[in-house]
């Protein structure tokens, strides 16, 4: 009886589907790490640019007797950056700061922004006027929105838990008038929120309170709840 002998040795052909297929692993491997690179560093800009949010509301209190921006409906000025917020940020009139307003992964094409929500109209850095993004909104819980009773100005002195009390956020507008829907997560299943206290994080939409005017909430007015 014959011996089977086994074949130790590749074929030219199967060399070359053994490469080709740990090539593709390979590119794949690569494309996915360098997606995740860049999705975190969208996140880390974003959280950058709510802490310079955060950071020139402290300021802006500073200035005016403690009190938060008010009225917040205008915490992006319809002429220039520099009247309200990025004062505090940037010194320069107009604003050359207008790509802090903006999340790196908001995606949203200009021309299907809502004016006055999630774009407005203002003075560029070269002079001209023209349309800027805006992904955060501001808190009017604490900030105060024109004649509203349960949304009135507030000093940080009399917010007691700064470190849970959403200042501004990822949002699909610039205010957030108690709505919880107007939190928008683009970071991986997460929205980006800088806290009163200048802290950033991250929240699931799902985890935003529901406002109860009669309640002193954490996440709406820096209670004790």
């Amino acid at each position: 009886m014959k011996k089977r002998t086994i074949r130790k040795q590749f074929t030219l052909l199967e060399l070359v589907i053994v490469v080709s297929f740990l090539s593709l692993m390979m590119f794949m491997v690569q494309a996915i790490a360098g997606q995740l690179a860049t999705s975190a560093e969208k996140n880390t800009a974003c959280q950058d640019n709510l802490r310079k949010f955060a950071q020139a509301a402290t300021q802006y209190a500073a200035d005016f007797d403690g009190f938060l921006p008010f009225p917040g409906l205008f915490w992006t000025n319809s002429e220039m950056l520099g009247k309200r917020m990025d004062a505090w940020i940037s010194s320069d009139a107009p604003s050359k700061n207008i790509d802090t307003f903006m999340c790196p992964s908001d995606s949203i094409p200009m021309d299907k922004r809502q004016e006055g929500g999630n774009k407005f109209w203002s003075k560029l850095p070269d002079g001209q006027g023209g349309y800027v993004a805006v992904s955060y909104g501001i808190n009017l819980v604490v900030t105060g929105m024109p004649n509203n009773q349960f949304m009135t100005p507030h000093r940080l002195k009399v917010i007691d838990n700064p470190k849970a009390c959403m200042l501004f956020a990822d949002a699909t507008a610039r205010d957030i008038p108690a709505d919880p829907e107007r939190v928008v997560e683009r970071h991986d299943g997460k929205a980006n929120i800088a806290y009163v206290d200048g802290r950033v994080a991250d929240i699931t939409k799902a985890a935003v309170p529901k406002f109860q005017s009669h309640l002193k909430q954490a996440f709406w007015v820096g209670g004790e709840d």
